[in-house]
């Protein structure tokens, strides 16, 4: 009728919250790793469209009349060429700039904060 202490069911008020403290421990470290990587990748996307966006005024500026030539040059604080322009770039951008590829196109270079290289077309 009554049951021996050594044949219990579930756990302890003790073990419940060994576990509950441990998972208060573990959770925290992984949040973290997950926003740093979150935070990586929004530099990155940032890094990217600001690239995009200085492609797109070079090209812009080139396509209006085919016979200019392109304004080549460090784009860390911004570009403009003709009537088209690019704001300065978000703190994501480490550095920026623009080229002649050979064949008359703009190329761009954008290095975001984290290292990583984007290059258009």
């Amino acid at each position: 009728m009554f049951k021996d202490n050594m044949s219990r069911e579930g756990l302890s008020l003790t073990e419940l919250l060994l576990v509950l403290a441990l998972i208060a421990l573990l959770v925290p470290s992984l949040l973290f790793i997950t926003v740093a990587q979150a935070r990586k990748t929004a530099y990155e996307r940032s890094a990217q469209a600001y690239a995009q966006n200085v492609f797109r005024v070079a090209w812009a500026y080139l396509s209006e009349e085919p016979n200019h030539f392109l304004i080549t040059g460090d784009c860390t604080t911004g570009y403009s060429a003709g009537n088209y322009s690019v704001s300065p770039p978000p703190r994501a951008v480490q550095a920026c700039r623009v080229w002649d590829g050979g064949n008359g196109y703009p190329q761009v270079e954008v290095i975001s904060i984290t290292g990583k290289v984007f290059q258009l077309p």
